[in-house]
């Protein structure tokens, strides 16, 4: 890996999820990325920290069925990203959650009529 890409992955990370295309998903205190382990190439996801500040990403959850779309939870709800069209969507926001709050799912089930179950 480059300098700038073992620099990254020294940073104490409290989430980190790797996928089977190779790519390693690490937040940390400042970022939200992921790094493919065989080419050491970082993608910065530039489109989540568009709509979501880094620092209220608290858990990667895994693929959707789809295995095209990683789940995640923030400080107030479970969202997707689609890998390929790069875009991301708000799955379930918390009823009556509050900013101050620390609440974040940190389990998904998908039963069998695609009907997703969260744990928090």
């Amino acid at each position: 890996f480059s300098e700038q890409t073992k620099k990254l992955l020294s940073v104490q990370s409290y989430g980190i999820y790797i996928d089977k295309y190779d790519h390693l998903w690490v937040i940390t205190a400042e970022n939200f990325r992921r790094i493919n382990i065989i080419t050491g190439e970082v993608d910065e996801l530039p489109e989540i920290a568009a709509v979501l500040e880094d620092k209220n990403i608290y858990s990667l959850l895994g693929y959707l069925v789809d295995d095209t779309s990683m789940m995640f939870s923030s400080n107030d709800g479970l969202w997707r990203y689609d890998i390929v069209s790069k875009v991301i969507e708000k799955l379930y926001t918390f009823p009556d959650s509050l900013e101050s709050e620390q609440a974040f799912i940190d389990s998904v089930v998908i039963d069998k009529n695609n009907i997703i179950k969260v744990g928090a």
